[in-house]
């Protein structure tokens, strides 16, 4: 009797954190989504000359909430790390102090469905995914007005693409230097941008400009030549 009661516990038990794993999981998908959307703004922004004191504050409140978005993301994602390690529990930290760490996107393998948070921690989760679903709401007129401001001008030799070492293809490489050479030019700027791509010797570079020019989007579009 004692045996089937503890099965039946432990049934309840595991249906009870798979469900709150789901919980987790879809909140967590929500605040990928909201930090990608603010991500895409704030990376165009910085590419901006703006000069109104108003957008350049709200710019400012994007990347706050930013890298607290991040800091949450990168809390939950290691927080079995922390638990293995040190046994202690993860506290997340308030969006003021909130620094950004590298973010990874997070895969089955990683097994975060698993991830149960406590009250506490998915309190704080909540708290700031509506936090930065209402901050981007709001921001739908920033987007709007950035289309007013013009580039910043592109020194030569500000940007480089270093290659190393690699077995497989070079795809990423690929669609660095196609977005490079996309990018439209600063209005008046009479310097015109320069990419250099270095490395090793014998090591693609050749035959990475070589792809880049055969592509297909490129070859559509002429007016990068």
């Amino acid at each position: 009797m004692s045996d089937l009661l503890g099965r039946a516990l432990s049934v309840l038990i595991q249906r009870y954190r798979a469900s709150k794993a789901e919980e987790t999981e879809h909140k967590l998908q929500r605040l990928r989504r909201v930090l990608l959307r603010i991500d895409a703004t704030v990376d165009e922004s910085e590419g901006l000359h703006i000069t109104n004191q108003a957008m350049l504050r709200q710019l400012q409140m994007l990347r706050k909430g930013m890298y607290g978005g991040h800091y949450v993301l990168d809390t939950i994602r290691y927080r079995g790390h922390g638990e293995v390690s040190g046994g202690r529990d993860v506290v997340l930290s308030r969006l003021s102090s909130a620094k950004r760490l590298l973010s990874f996107p997070v895969s089955s393998k990683e097994n975060l469905q698993s991830t149960v948070l406590d009250a506490e921690n998915l309190k704080n989760l909540e708290k700031m995914l509506d936090g930065l679903e209402t901050l981007i709401g709001d921001m739908v007129e920033f987007t709007v007005f950035l289309e007013g401001y013009p580039r910043i001008p592109r020194q030569p030799y500000s940007e480089y693409l270093v290659l190393d070492k690699v077995i497989f293809g070079r795809q990423m490489e690929k669609e660095a230097v196609i977005d490079f050479l996309l990018r439209p030019e600063a209005v008046g700027d009479g310097n015109p941008g320069v990419l250099p791509i270095v490395g090793e010797a014998w090591i693609g570079k050749s035959t990475l400009v070589e792809h880049v020019c055969l592509d297909r989007l490129l070859r559509r579009r002429r007016s990068w030549r």
